[in-house]
């Protein structure tokens, strides 16, 4: 059970280090403004804001104009998730 809780914690990490990646460059603030649509500008709520799953659900588009969320977005989280769950279970006896 407890490597399923670091994926949780490293798709939480990869969702974080997705949107610093994007922000950092750019010199947005990582608090201010909320998470948004980097073409429509639409406030992202909690539903889509889930790593990995909401891109999934959505089919790697934006939930209100259809722009495509790329790739590399679901490819950093997946990467977090799965090395998140295999670093608890490669620690733990």
């Amino acid at each position: 059970m407890w490597p399923v809780w670091g994926g949780v914690l490293g798709g939480v990490l990869g969702s974080f280090l997705s949107c610093a990646i994007y922000r950092i460059p750019r010199g947005i603030s990582l608090r201010q403004p909320p998470s948004q649509c980097p073409h429509c500008h639409t406030v992202l709520r909690v539903p889509e804001l889930v790593p990995v799953l909401s891109w999934l659900a959505l089919q790697g588009k934006c939930r209100h104009c259809r722009v495509a969320i790329p790739y590399r977005t679901l490819l950093l989280e997946i990467g977090c998730v799965a090395a998140g769950g295999w670093l608890v279970w490669a620690l733990l006896p």
